[in-house]
């Protein structure tokens, strides 16, 4: 077997196991940091060498990818082949970046990271060279806590927010895991208890999973433009779509929640679209590429 093959199935490995006990690795001190990455299983990229490329002028804007539980920077790519960051590079003129971070955290510990990561770009961002960040699931959630966070001077050059399959407000099978826990507690038996334990094993953010941000009022910065993108499994006559396939959605997060409630976000359902193929839909990429042509010649009013 190839070495980088070797690599890339001890990252995805380390990926799934961390996030199911993220919080425990983080605690013996093996947890991962956030680390940035050129490409889909890349070598690890400086941040030095994110602003060297970014001064050199070649790029119209630098695009930061968000995955999101048990994934990192392999996931963007399937079977090898072109991703929603190299599409948006060549169509686009953008410079991708993909993070790869320990999805078992609790999702207010990594938008803190994620918030102090963005910080150091903040050298290169300026209104000739904007921010764009794209989010697939739970790192959706991470990435607007994180643009909650202070207003930091990054957020203000933030000009495109894309999310893919975020559930905002909590996915479905995260609240049926948490009500379960709930209940086995409440039961008061030798096994119930027993097995409740194994359900507060999973890691912090899929317990954070249940709610998503819905609580939190989330305040995106007025020149930042919001895509939205909602899979929907097999299809319907429109414009009605019926109430079982609305609580399915993408198989992982319900329509409902993955359609959100930001303010004048742009919001496109996708149907016949899983969780995962919402990043690897040739359909999505279009949408957001037409939508990222648009965006540039519009700025919401402050």
């Amino acid at each position: 077997m190839p070495p980088k093959k070797i690599r890339d199935i001890a990252t995805r490995a380390l990926s799934i196991f961390g996030g199911a006990a993220g919080s425990r690795m983080d605690a013996a001190g093996i947890g991962r940091s956030v680390s940035a990455h050129a490409y889909p299983g890349g070598p690890q990229w400086p941040t030095e060498r994110i602003l060297a490329q970014l001064d050199a002028g070649s790029f119209r804007g630098c695009t930061v990818h968000v995955h999101g539980l048990m994934g990192d920077d392999l996931t963007w790519r399937k079977d090898d082949r072109e991703d929603l960051g190299g599409h948006l590079q060549q169509h686009r003129g953008e410079l991708p970046v993909y993070l790869r971070y320990n999805s078992g955290l609790d999702l207010h510990s990594n938008a803190r990271r994620l918030d102090a990561w963005m910080r150091e770009l903040e050298p290169a961002l300026d209104a000739n060279l904007p921010l764009s960040v794209v989010c697939h699931s739970m790192g959706g959630l991470i990435g607007l806590l994180a643009i909650n966070r202070a207003h930091a001077p990054w957020t203000q050059q933030l000009r495109r927010l894309v999310l893919l399959g975020v559930p905002q407000h909590g996915a479905p099978l995260a609240r049926a895991a948490s009500r379960t826990e709930s209940l086995l507690e409440e039961l008061d038996t030798g096994w119930s208890k027993t097995i409740a334990v194994l359900f507060q094993l999973r890691g912090e953010s899929i317990a954070d999973l249940a709610k998503g941000v819905r609580d939190t009022p989330i305040v995106v910065p007025p020149r930042a433009r919001v895509f939205v993108a909602a899979g929907l499994l097999g299809d319907a006559p429109k414009p009605e779509v019926g109430a079982v396939r609305k609580l399915l959605g993408d198989a992982l997060v319900d329509l409902d929640s993955a359609s959100g409630s930001l303010d004048r976000a742009h919001l496109e359902v996708f149907e016949r679209t899983g969780h995962q193929q919402l990043m690897y839909s040739g359909a999505v990429w279009n949408a957001v590429t037409e939508w990222w042509s648009a965006s540039s010649s519009l700025e919401r009013p402050p």
